[in-house]
């Protein structure tokens, strides 16, 4: 009783650190990573350039919405 099954705090650390990794394995490499905002409107944009397909104005799909 009184202990968190999952701690906010570590395992915001973990996440964050965990990214910073992933950024830094690519740091020579910038072509090889895309990192989208996905709430950004143009994230769809960026990830068509990024997989070198044409963007024709589509917006990134909602797939897990509250009604």
């Amino acid at each position: 009783v009184g202990v968190e099954a999952f701690p906010e705090g570590p395992l915001k650390h973990y996440y964050n650190r965990h990214n910073e990794i992933v950024v830094d394995y690519f740091r020579n490499r910038p072509g090889d990573l895309l990192v989208l905002n996905l709430s950004e409107n143009d994230s769809m944009q960026h990830l068509c350039e990024f997989l070198g397909k044409p963007y024709c104005g589509q917006e990134m799909p909602i797939l897990n919405q509250s009604t």
